[in-house]
Formats: structure tokens, C-alpha cells, sequence
């Protein structure tokens, strides 16, 4: 059976569109992947040695509350889920010895701080110390451009009283990459003016006074930036961790700066 030249051309059209179409869809979904925002996912671990349910007896509680990215490309997701990873092995890991590095896993790190602890309590007599480290991680913003994820730490370990810090982590959205304080500072030393103003003005400190003789941790009166800075809705976040800027009994220092007040300064 021989087909029409009429008939022919219609099933030819007809492949053709559908081709088409197909590719139009594959590039339109490769393109959404790429533009749209990052959504993350909460991951729990929860891990106890000893007799918890007794608030008498020895505990070692370790709890981690950590993101991880669902979508978007897969470079943006692999970069970003290996340095939250790497952060919350650096943060286990400096619990420990030399003896465990951060790249090992979660689970084994844990497990070692569970046999330390174990070993400790071995060795001195009556040992009923409940300790306990807490870390978790948030989104602080997140657009096409920047993503901004702030982990925190929060343990006790015995001692006079607990310890806690916080780390900023800021990544380019497009990429994955992170991003360190030069990639986001366009010109340091303007930045550094405007920052060091807003620190008097939320610290209620006078112009002309002395930040070492209102009790801050600046050698020779120089204002210097905290370690963590990212992004949020309201603006650029300044946060010193205690000892940054200040002793233990001032706490955490943080302060915002409108975007408005440095937007010259910093990348878009």
C-alpha cells in the first residue's frame, strides 16, 4: 500500500511539531531549573548516650536540625549541600582531637564524641554531667542571586556555664558558590565607615568615644568587621560572636544595615 504525497507531508509536519515541542519543553524546564528559587528541605538527627530520662544521671544529648537543597541545578544543590555538610562536620568536629577530621561522616563523629564522653565518665569517679550540643541551620534570605544560611551552635560541656556561636553562610544562587566577605564587598573601606557607624548607633555609643574604653574587644580603638555577614529582608546582618567584639557577659552583638545605606559597596 502506497501512501498519498498529501498524506506523507502531513505525518512529516506532524513529527516534526512534535519534536519541536519537545525540545521547547526540555529547554524551558532545563531554564525553570536554573532560575528558580532554591527550596530546602529540614533534615533531623537526634542521637543520646546515657540515661537521659534521668535528670540525675549522665547524658550526652546531640541534636542537629540541618537544610539541604531540593531543587534547581545540580551544581547549585552539590555545592550547597557539601559546604553545609562541611560545616556541620567542622562544628563536631571541634569537639574533638586531631585524631577524627571533619570529612568523616556525621554518624562517626557523633559516635566519637559519645566515646570520649564514655571515657571520661569511666575515669572519674561519680561523673554526672549531662552535656549537650544543639546545631541548626536556617535560611536568612534567599533570592536568584544570593542565598544567605545562618548555622548556629548552642552546647554545654560541663564548666561554669554553656557556650554558643552562630556562622554565616552566603552563597551565589546561580552558582553554588560560596561566597566569602571580598566577593561581597565591593569597597572595603567605605563599608567599613558605614558599618562602624551603624555599630555606634545601635550600641548607643557617641562618635568621638573610645570602643576599648566602652569595654569592646577593638585593639587600639580600630573598628573591624565581625566574621559573619549575610543577608536578610531588612538588610546587611552584622554578627559578632561572644569574644569577637565584646566578653562572654555582652553576648552576641549583632546589628542591620539597610541595603540603602550600603548598596554602592557591596555586589548586587
Amino acid at each position: 500500500m502506497t501512501l498519498k504525497p498529501f498524506k506523507f507531508v502531513i505525518i512529516i509536519t506532524l513529527i516534526f511539531n512534535w519534536s519541536c515541542n519537545f525540545d521547547n519543553k526540555e529547554e524551558k524546564a532545563t531554564e525553570n531549573e536554573k532560575t528558580q528559587t532554591t527550596v530546602f528541605k529540614p533534615v533531623e538527627i537526634k542521637k543520646y548516650y546515657g540515661f537521659c530520662e534521668n535528670p540525675d544521671s549522665s547524658c550526652y544529648k546531640i541534636e542537629i536540625l540541618y537544610l539541604k537543597a531540593e531543587n534547581g541545578s545540580k551544581i547549585v544543590k552539590e555545592s550547597i549541600n557539601k559546604a553545609i555538610d562541611t560545616y556541620i562536620g567542622n562544628e563536631l568536629n571541634g569537639f574533638l582531637s586531631d585524631e577524627v577530621t571533619s570529612s568523616s561522616s556525621t554518624e562517626l563523629l557523633i559516635q566519637k564524641l559519645f566515646d570520649n564522653y564514655k571515657e571520661l565518665a569511666n575515669d572519674m569517679k561519680d561523673f554526672h554531667q549531662s552535656w549537650e550540643i544543639k546545631i541548626n541551620t536556617e535560611v536568612l534570605f534567599s533570592n536568584d542571586h544570593i542565598i544567605s544560611i545562618q548555622g548556629s551552635n548552642e552546647n554545654y560541656l560541663g564548666g561554669a556555664h554553656g557556650n554558643h556561636w552562630k556562622k554565616i553562610l552566603n552563597f551565589d544562587a546561580k552558582t553554588g558558590k560560596t561566597l566569602t566577605q571580598k566577593d561581597i564587598i565591593t569597597n572595603y573601606p567605605e563599608f567599613l565607615k558605614v558599618a562602624e557607624i551603624w555599630f555606634r548607633k545601635t550600641r548607643e555609643i557617641p562618635a568621638g568615644a573610645d570602643l576599648e574604653k566602652e569595654g569592646y574587644l577593638f585593639t587600639d580603638n580600630q573598628f573591624k568587621l565581625p566574621e559573619n555577614i549575610g543577608f536578610t529582608e531588612k538588610g546587611l546582618i552584622l554578627i559578632y560572636n561572644p569574644y569577637e567584639a565584646g566578653p562572654y557577659s555582652m553576648g552576641e552583638i549583632k546589628y542591620t544595615i539597610p541595603l540603602s545605606e550600603v548598596k554602592d559597596f557591596i555586589r548586587e
